[in-house]
């Protein structure tokens, strides 16, 4: 029984897959088993997968009809065997010490997760996210707090190590921003968790990856996740999350804006933008008047755009997008 299962989602990604793949085997600690889940992949990377499974017996494959990579994670959570679970995606890579670091982290204090610092590699060009909890061992409700707010604790898995147990009951159904939607349950359930703020995952910028290709579906389903989030930690009791109603809302209120201003700036169908921003409103709105003290100026004064005249706030958002000279250098940046 490996003390850990690595659980790695595998979708066309023939370019990238051998560098994820050899970053797992080359990893100090020994003591695992990898789980590659071929997604239904059209190109070479169901042979690869199989080609590493033939040469090393801790490598299992599973062979599937296109699901998505939460469904494809949750085949591989059925199958894992060990007393911690990490994921590692298919066009991402680890520094070779990671998980003896985060392994040594979580039994040292018996938590029931551990985390790391990553990078965000761009072509040419390497950033660690910040900011990040320091070192030490924290309760729940901290977690639940920082994971909420996504800022220090961001809502995803592959930073993270966690006991089998908390991530039983896996990912939904849904094809984008699963991780989102899914981490506050699992946090939930965690009693202490440990940071180990040394950044040691290496999550790869694409073009079409989920946070930077865009598409009306990926932003609606970041929007409705957003909500579930709000409702999710709303129903649980204060001392569960020590969050106030305001802090909640404005969760909700900056996801929003956000949402509206990416469709209004990336989508030419004006009738279709104006209808979506017309449900982000009706949708958001109730959370606004219990937090529109603590936002910003600048995201309050777009949502009172969005609530006064939609209309001339896609249009204000159009103009901006001609301003934003970070934007297009970044996309300059990103791997295809």
């Amino acid at each position: 029984m490996p003390a850990l299962s690595i659980i790695m989602p595998v979708y066309n990604v023939e370019r990238y897959l051998r560098e994820a793949i050899e970053s797992v085997m080359s990893q100090t600690y020994a003591d695992w088993e990898l789980l590659l889940v071929d997604d239904g992949s059209t190109d070479g990377c169901p042979a690869i997968c199989d080609e590493y499974a033939d040469n090393d017996w801790r490598i299992k494959v599973i062979h599937k009809e296109n699901g998505g990579q939460g469904a494809a994670r949750n085949d591989a959570l059925a199958m894992a065997r060990g007393r911690y679970v990490g994921f590692v995606d298919s066009d991402d890579w680890i520094e070779p010490y990671m998980y003896a670091r985060l392994m040594e982290a979580a039994l040292m204090a018996d938590a029931d997760m551990a985390l790391c610092g990553y990078y965000l590699d761009f072509k040419g060009l390497q950033k660690v996210k910040a900011p990040l909890p320091e070192a030490g061992t924290y309760d729940g409700s901290e977690l639940m707090r920082e994971g909420y707010l996504d800022r220090k604790v961001q809502s995803i898995s592959c930073d993270k190590i966690f006991r089998r147990e908390i991530v039983s009951d896996g990912y939904p159904s849904q094809r984008y921003f699963e991780d989102h939607a899914t981490m506050l349950g699992w946090y939930a359930k965690v009693r202490k968790w440990v940071v180990v703020p040394e950044p040691m995952y290496h999550y790869r910028m694409r073009r079409s990856g989920v946070t930077n290709g865009f598409s009306v579906e990926k932003r609606m389903a970041k929007f409705h996740a957003d909500l579930e989030r709000a409702r999710y930690i709303s129903s649980l009791a204060f001392e569960k999350h020590r969050m106030t109603d305001a802090e909640i809302g404005g969760a909700v209120v900056a996801s929003a804006v956000g949402t509206a201003k990416s469709i209004a700036r990336s989508c030419g169908d004006s009738a279709m933008v104006d209808h979506l921003i017309a449900g982000i409103v009706s949708d958001s709105k109730a959370y606004f008047g219990s937090c529109r003290g603590v936002l910003s100026s600048k995201v309050r004064g777009r949502y009172e755009s969005m609530l006064r005249n939609p209309v001339w706030f896609r249009i204000k958002m159009r103009l901006e997008r001609l301003f934003v000279f970070a934007g297009n250098r970044k996309e300059k940046l990103l791997y295809d």
